[in-house]
């Protein structure tokens, strides 16, 4: 959807505010180096600013978990 919109609007005004951590969903949460990657690779000139957080999988659990940055938890 979002390159989608891009294209549609294509004006160099236009940039994103990402937010990484909402494209994980639990059908791909076990593969988020390959998600980031691959938002990034797409979209990388498009990204004005990101929002960085850690964030940590508790077991089996296929929801986020905040964590404290440089806690062993993250």
């Amino acid at each position: 959807e979002t390159v989608r919109m891009f294209a549609q609007v294509d004006h160099p005004g236009l940039g994103l505010l990402m937010d990484p951590t909402n494209y994980f969903e639990s059908h791909n949460i076990d593969q988020m180096d390959k998600v980031l990657n691959q938002v990034f690779d797409t979209l990388a000139d498009k990204v004005k600013i990101a929002h960085a957080k850690d964030v940590a999988r508790a077991g089996d659990d296929k929801s986020e978990k905040h964590a404290d940055i440089g806690d062993d938890d993250a």
